[in-house]
């Protein structure tokens, strides 16, 4: 099965060089195109305006429009239907690789950047159109759309994942490698149209996710969990250990908090039993919640702290944010790594903070 999943890469890859436009064929060369970058701008025609983006609901939320096209699916030897994959087309894979650290003034000009902000849109936006003239590229109306949402969401997003940290009904998300991402949508986890280029891409994205949170992703630290700002949870891990490539898991932050009375409604206990669990609260006793992972053991433990009084001191020590409180008497601790560079120094464990309450 493997084997074969490595003979189609290798011949999509072969396709994807033979169709490059001969327009590259000049600016392989890295210094070649730095001084192309900074040569003042010939006159040309300019590039096809685009659209801005369309809201949707909150602001910093934005639709993000699929683009690019799909190859072909497959069956597995196992039955498995590997859905077929939307990918960027060839001339502008090509222009979004060569073309993605060079919109930036510095690396990490854009890490506090986010799609939805129209300012940060239409800054890259401008870079690139001044880009493509200097370069006379030709590219038709649905290439440049494309290659635009694609910058958009390298730089001020989360690359290829981007439409589903958008989507709303999208829960979690499970990057195994740039060709296999999977997604939790409405309870319902399914493997989706969605892959990145190459490594390279996935790589790109994984960085843009640790440095705004002062993490560092290398092969000395190769790991990284940690939490969005907002609230999401964040795990990554990179080769070598990862053997298909790296894989990022996010666990999106919930934006409604469900209440008691919503998993009655969902069918999740019955009314007797939500009664029960609130005079296990009240009265104090001690309480275990144990479950596999999306069993709905954070979503349980939100409805029994909801039961605390407001006149209670609640103290939560967690590995990673996750609980939801509404509470006001609380005091909030989490886990720290150590300081990069170093092996303890800033360390907090879990057993460290319990020990200080």
């Amino acid at each position: 099965m493997l084997s074969r999943r490595l003979q189609d890469q290798q011949k999509k890859e072969s396709d994807d060089k033979s169709a490059q436009s001969s327009a590259f064929a000049n600016f392989e060369d890295d210094e070649e195109l730095d001084s192309l970058l900074n040569a003042p701008a010939a006159p040309s025609k300019p590039a096809a305006p685009v659209a801005a983006p369309k809201p949707a609901g909150p602001i910093g939320r934005v639709v993000v429009e699929p683009t690019g096209v799909f190859d072909k699916g497959m069956t597995l030897d196992t039955g498995y239907e590997v859905p077929p994959k939307r990918r960027t087309t060839p001339q502008v894979k090509k222009l979004r690789k060569q073309l993605r650290p060079k919109l930036l003034a510095f690396p990490d000009e854009a890490d506090q950047w986010k799609r939805g902000d129209a300012e940060k849109e239409r800054l890259i936006l401008d870079r690139l159109k001044t880009v493509l003239e200097k370069m006379q590229v030709k590219l038709s109306n649905a290439e440049l759309h494309e290659l635009q949402e694609c910058m958009l969401n390298d730089l001020l997003g989360f690359g290829a994942i981007e439409p589903l940290i958008q989507d709303r009904t999208c829960s979690e998300i499970m990057v195994n490698g740039g060709e296999i991402i999977f997604a939790e949508q409405k309870g319902k986890l399914h493997e989706t149209e969605i892959a990145f280029d190459d490594e390279e891409a996935v790589i790109w994205t994984a960085q843009r996710i640790v440095r705004p949170l002062q993490r560092e992703l290398s092969r000395k630290y190769p790991m990284v969990d940690a939490r969005l700002p907002d609230g999401s949870r964040v795990h990554i891990v990179s080769q070598p250990s990862a053997l298909l490539g790296t894989t990022i898991t996010i666990r999106k932050f919930p934006e409604k908090r469900l209440t008691v009375a919503d998993l009655v409604k969902f069918g999740s206990f019955p009314n007797d039993v939500a009664q029960f669990l609130e005079a296990c609260v009240v009265s104090r006793l001690n309480i275990v919640v144990s479950g596999g992972t999306g069993s709905g053991k954070t979503t349980l433990l939100n409805v029994l702290i909801s039961y605390i009084h407001e006149d209670e001191r609640i103290i939560t020590v967690e590995d990673s944010e996750d609980l939801q409180l509404a509470q006001r008497h609380v005091v909030r601790l989490e886990t720290a790594p150590p300081i990069t560079g170093t092996s303890t120094e800033g360390l907090l464990s879990i057993r460290d903070l319990v020990k200080g309450t």
